[in-house]
């Protein structure tokens, strides 16, 4: 995942926590994957990258098809969160870059 791809996944996995039916390797269900995908940002974010990238989303995409093997949406927004913090928000050159005030502190 490239930085600027983090906040769509992370907020899409926090939108399915409590869903009954799909689980993360619903990404691998082409069907469920169209269906939800008007409702669920983490669907269509996964609808993009099929529709953009060709070939397997194993081979385009190994991060997310990694992810998908996780138990549930929790545990996919807890590593989201994770990575998004490790990889983008402790960064130097990106946060060097944000404005820092009351409702967002230096961290």
């Amino acid at each position: 995942l490239d930085d600027y791809q983090f906040i769509p996944f992370m907020w899409g996995s926090a939108q399915l926590f409590d869903h009954d039916s799909l689980l993360p390797s619903s990404i691998h269900d082409d069907l469920k994957v169209r269906q939800y995908s008007t409702e669920y940002y983490y669907m269509h974010c996964v609808q993009f990258i099929k529709e953009v990238k060709s070939g397997h989303i194993s081979e385009n995409s190994p991060m997310i098809n990694d992810i998908s093997g996780l138990p549930s949406w929790k545990r996919v927004n807890k590593g989201m969160c994770t990575m998004y913090f490790a990889e983008v928000m402790d960064k130097l050159p990106v946060m060097q870059h944000s404005f820092f005030g009351s409702i967002l502190p230096p961290p």
